[in-house]
């Protein structure tokens, strides 16, 4: 009776622990390993579809953000005036970073890191131009409501951001 004891208490003692680790691993959230997951757990999937605005100098400004290859990456596309841009973003989980690359159609490149806070899209990106100029800025995208975008630049000038905003755009919602 003594044996059979045991191995009752042994057997539910597995069993409990067996229990105890699959609640846990029910319970710990997954970490993303797409940027469509990342989205959606830092509640930006606003940020998908057509934008448009236009400029301080009347120059119409189109933006589209579509997410592709199952979630994996963003295609971006924006034009500004005659000047036309194509890029990817897409997020590395073992960086735990997100990454944009991307050209325009006079040679000049694009390439930097984006960051999620609350609600808003900052990308952190470095321009060098085909002439070989190079310009850093900021740029911070947020929902200001379901069909409107809200766009702040800062170029950073001697390598400091400035307090100032270089450039304010408000988008709207393209519906097709």
């Amino acid at each position: 009776m003594k044996r059979q004891k045991n191995v009752d208490s042994r057997f539910i003692g597995i069993c409990l622990v067996l229990l105890a680790a699959v609640l846990a691993t029910d319970c710990v959230a997954a970490e993303p390993n797409s940027i469509g997951e990342v989205m959606k757990e830092k509640g930006i999937e606003w940020l998908t579809g057509k934008w448009e605005t236009t400029t301080e100098k009347g120059e119409k400004a189109e933006a589209g953000f579509s997410l592709e290859l199952e979630g994996y990456i963003i295609c971006v596309e924006a034009k500004v005036a005659e000047n036309e841009f194509r890029g990817i973003m897409f997020y590395e989980p073992s960086k735990g970073a997100i990454v944009f690359t991307g050209a325009d159609k006079s040679g000049s490149s694009l390439g930097g890191s984006c960051e999620i806070e609350d609600g808003k899209l900052a990308m952190n990106l470095v321009q060098r131009t085909a002439e070989g100029k190079v310009v850093k800025f900021t740029r911070y995208l947020s929902m200001v409501d379901a069909d409107t975008m809200k766009s702040v630049t800062y170029v950073f000038v001697d390598g400091k951001r400035p307090e100032e905003p270089t450039g304010i755009l408000e988008f709207k919602r393209r519906i097709p």
